[in-house]
């Protein structure tokens, strides 16, 4: 699953399901905050929307696009950029939204800086892959209003 390679190697609990029994067994899928990505009403992939708290301050977004065919396209920005857009307008509270991701991720660290977040925690060396130590890193972006 090329997939996997950049979004957290290090874990080895992938499994491939089918579509019914991943609807059955996975409820998150069919949170509205856990929107599917379509292109050409085709479903490629999905964002994730996480609360840090029930404040609804901050929001950790992630994103999976499964079929590496729609890679590189740009289909992750627009469908990232809609969607925090979306946020802000469900959801008026929101401060900060932010994404963390392994410091091999390099396509999901240049997505958040696209989108215009920046750097705002590091964990060092938390996550071992193939003999290699890489780190946690938390992007953030300030999405409230300036007047």
């Amino acid at each position: 699953m090329p997939w996997t390679y950049g979004n957290g190697p290090f874990y080895n609990d992938y499994y491939a399901y089918t579509f019914d029994t991943f609807l059955k067994k996975f409820s998150f899928f069919k949170n509205s905050l856990n929107p599917g990505i379509y292109v050409d009403d085709v479903l490629v992939g999905i964002i994730f929307s996480t609360p840090h708290d029930d404040s609804f301050h901050t929001v950790e977004l992630g994103i999976i696009i499964y079929d590496d065919s729609y890679w590189h396209q740009g289909v992750g920005y627009a469908a990232m950029s809609q969607w925090m857009a979306q946020l802000r307008i469900k959801h008026p509270k929101i401060v900060r939204i932010t994404a963390t991701s392994w410091s091999g991720g390099f396509r999901m660290l240049a997505l958040a800086k696209k989108l215009g977040m920046q750097e705002i925690s590091r964990e060092v060396g938390v996550f071992e892959w193939e003999g290699e130590c890489y780190d946690s890193i938390t992007m953030g972006k300030d999405v409230r209003e300036t007047e």
